[in-house]
């Protein structure tokens, strides 16, 4: 039978805990790990400085099969975004995004509706708005304060962001101050 000193009982115990320790902090998350499903609560694990700014929280919601809060590395774009929620649903509308513009921390990609999908979706209440997020140069052109350059700029936004998530969005293009979306918010819509 084997008798084991006192001093190789502790370097084996030491190595089984450094084993064990290496296994738990190797199970890293990878991009587009999802944090949790739509209706979901996630755990308070909150990660170190350096860890929150490597990674992008993004949530992910419209017309994907598994909508909800997904994790991304910095780099990572909204077709990324998408295929970690599933990919898009048969009655998304995926040309109304940018799907290489890249994802920013706290964002929200809303993946639209196709137009008949939307209508079947919504009540008639907002019928008649203009959806932000899909209008032409010239549609907006047609909203109150809102020129050629103005359009333009909220074109320029929508690409770059993703679209607005909601009537606030619009105060970063150059020229909207509180008193123009005011006025705006009787005309549009953001889906």
């Amino acid at each position: 039978m084997f008798a084991f000193s006192r001093q190789e009982i502790i370097v084996a115990a030491v190595f089984l805990v450094l084993g064990v320790i290496l296994v738990f902090f190797s199970g890293g998350s990878e991009s587009g790990e999802e944090v949790f499903p739509s209706g979901g609560v996630m755990e308070n694990n909150s990660p170190s400085r350096e860890e929150s700014e490597q990674r992008l929280i993004i949530h992910v919601s419209g017309a994907v099969m598994s909508p909800g809060v997904y994790i991304f590395s910095p780099g990572d774009r909204i077709v990324d975004a998408i295929k970690a929620a599933g990919g898009v649903s048969v009655k998304a509308d995926p040309d109304q995004v940018n799907l290489a513009a890249p994802l920013v921390d706290g964002m929200q990609v809303k993946i639209p509706f196709k137009p008949e999908e939307r209508e079947q979706e919504n009540s008639g209440s907002d019928q008649g708005l203009l959806s932000i997020n899909q209008a032409s140069r010239e549609e907006l052109e047609q909203l109150p304060n809102i020129g050629p350059a103005r359009a333009q700029a909220i074109i320029e936004f929508r690409e770059a962001h993703g679209g607005f998530q909601k009537p606030e969005d619009l105060l970063n293009i150059s020229g909207i101050g509180e008193k123009t979306l005011e006025r705006l918010r009787e005309h549009i819509r953001f889906y």
